[in-house]
């Protein structure tokens, strides 16, 4: 049982989801979204939260956060949704002799779910590659990734689909006051991510963010994420970053990514942090590091331990399971400070 968790923005929301680098991250990976939902949990229930940790470990599993494209008709308000999930991280052949379109599909970041279904149909076993030369595909933004039947009944013509910008990265000078003194300090840039609603002729399109969440959902962790809803994910939230319009539930019948079945090969949804013995089946992937610190009832920080994770898109064989681990330093007794590391993946590539 699947569950998508739908979050609404308002247009021209701003977000600080920051990497290990001081950068900024498009994804919010489902490790982190994971840590958000404990600390929400941690304020509902304190008394019982060792429990609902430990259920939730041994029954689900989620996804990263991914975006969404909503068309709101102007005339009727009728919509719908086109749901994306990150490019997988194994090469996109064309075998095409137009440079623009090779270029482009190194470009694009995020595909749509009804493509990325055709396209983990085409996977080529000898060569690890998936052959895309008979997709029939429009982006927009050069970023998202969809098919053209997707935009077929939609009357937005192909040359403007590159001018509709629902991500701006933004770099706002500020400048730091002394709380005793009152006064101006140090000058710098504080980052962030807007999302911007776009306009066509017959309709208003706008992203939203979502995450798929495995098994069964209770009560307790649907309070937890509505909190979460409620209160932002993400830096920078005293400022008014972070903040979501609408929070929804939903199946996952539309998005049509059979998570239940089996297959030859896997796509992780979600950061992953492989068993030993599971390392042998990754096949593509890219790394991205997790550190940082422990703030627990108002005392000192200390650092947690650092790790790499697998991050979302990998491809691997076999099915693989994950880890979740401790990364609570050894002087560190308060309580478990969890990354979870557990896979959420498609099969494809034929039935075992």
């Amino acid at each position: 049982m699947e569950k998508v968790l739908k979050f609404y923005l308002d247009n021209k929301s701003k977000f600080h989801i920051g990497d290990n680098k001081d950068g900024l991250k498009e994804v919010f990976s489902s490790d982190q979204f994971y840590s958000a939902m404990i600390n929400k949990l941690a304020i509902l229930y304190p008394d019982r939260l060792e429990e609902l940790i430990e259920k939730f470990n041994q029954n689900n599993k989620l996804s990263s956060m991914f975006y969404g494209l909503r068309f709101e008709e102007k005339d009727t308000e009728a919509a719908e949704e086109i749901f994306f999930i990150s490019k997988p991280y194994a090469p996109l052949i064309t075998k095409t002799e137009d440079i623009q379109i090779r270029k482009l599909l190194k470009k694009v970041k995020y595909i749509s779910t009804a493509a990325i279904s055709e396209i983990l149909s085409s996977w080529n076993k000898e060569n690890k590659d998936f052959n895309v030369r008979d997709l029939e595909f429009e982006t927009i933004s050069n970023k998202f990734l969809l098919l053209s039947k997707e935009l077929a009944d939609k009357n937005i013509n192909s040359s403007k689909l590159k001018d509709l910008k629902f991500i701006k990265h933004n770099d706002r000078p500020r400048i730091s006051i002394d709380r005793y003194t009152n006064k101006s300090e140090q000058f710098f840039y504080q980052k962030n991510i807007e999302f911007q609603y776009q306009k066509t002729d017959k309709f208003i399109i706008k992203p939203f963010i979502y995450s798929i969440i495995s098994g069964k959902l209770d009560n307790e962790f649907i309070a937890a994420v509505r909190l979460l809803a409620d209160e932002g994910i993400g830096g920078k939230r005293s400022s008014g970053l972070g903040i979501f319009k609408k929070f929804e539930i939903d199946n996952t019948d539309s998005l049509n990514l059979k998570l239940n079945q089996t297959g030859d090969y896997y796509l992780s949804l979600a950061t992953l942090f492989p068993d030993k013995k599971e390392t042998e089946s990754i096949l593509n992937y890219d790394l991205e590091k997790r550190s940082g610190y422990i703030y627990s009832n108002g005392g000192v920080p200390m650092r947690k331990k650092s790790i790499r994770v697998i991050k979302e898109g990998a491809i691997f064989e076999d099915k693989i399971d994950g880890r979740i681990l401790n990364l609570a330093p050894e002087a560190y007794d308060e309580h478990p400070v969890y990354l979870f590391g557990k896979a959420l993946a498609i099969p494809f590539g034929g039935d075992k």
